[in-house]
Formats: structure tokens, C-alpha cells, sequence
């Protein structure tokens, strides 16, 4: 008899929590959504603390406000404008 690996396991599960219908399709949407926006949020937030004088003075320093404004560049585009005065390594992150 073969030994179960955690990765079988773990699409095991995967494949009858998708299986369930549309619900749990958006529930894993959402989460895929919130772990990028943190990831990301988090990404910016080591740029600013790296480089702070590649951030203009909109009140974007912090952790919790480049979550948020990350939050609001997946949601509305058109609002990039937060990082229109910004240095390329910040506009390249909110663009990705």
C-alpha cells in the first residue's frame, strides 16, 4: 500500500470543497483576493520603509495605509493618482 503525501491530502480537499458549487468557488475567490491585496500591501509597505523618499507626501506611509491603498487600486484604476508622484519602483508595484 502506497503512503498518502500531504499534497493529495490537500487536493483532496481542495477538489470536494470546489465540488460543493458556486458558493465555495466565490469564497476561495475572495480569499485569493484578500491574500493578494495583503501581499502586495505588504510588498509596498517594505518598499516604503526601504526607500521613504520614493513616496510623496500624501499620507501613504504606514503599513495600513498602502494595504489601503492598495485595496483601492484593485478596486478603481482610476485611482492611481495616489502614486502619480512616486518613484518607478512604487508605480511598477501598483501597476502589477
Amino acid at each position: 500500500m502506497s503512503k498518502t503525501t500531504l499534497r493529495q491530502v490537500l487536493r483532496y480537499r481542495f477538489d470536494n470543497f470546489i465540488a460543493k458549487g458556486g458558493g465555495s468557488i466565490f469564497i476561495s475567490l475572495v480569499i485569493v483576493f484578500l491574500v493578494a491585496i495583503a501581499v502586495i500591501g505588504g510588498i509596498r509597505a517594505f518598499l516604503f520603509q526601504m526607500h521613504p523618499e520614493g513616496v510623496p507626501d500624501a499620507g501613504l506611509k504606514g503599513v495600513g495605509k498602502s494595504v489601503w491603498a492598495t485595496f483601492v487600486q484593485f478596486t478603481d484604476p482610476g485611482n492611481m493618482y495616489y502614486d502619480s508622484m512616486s518613484s518607478t519602483e512604487f508605480q511598477v508595484i501598483a501597476v502589477i
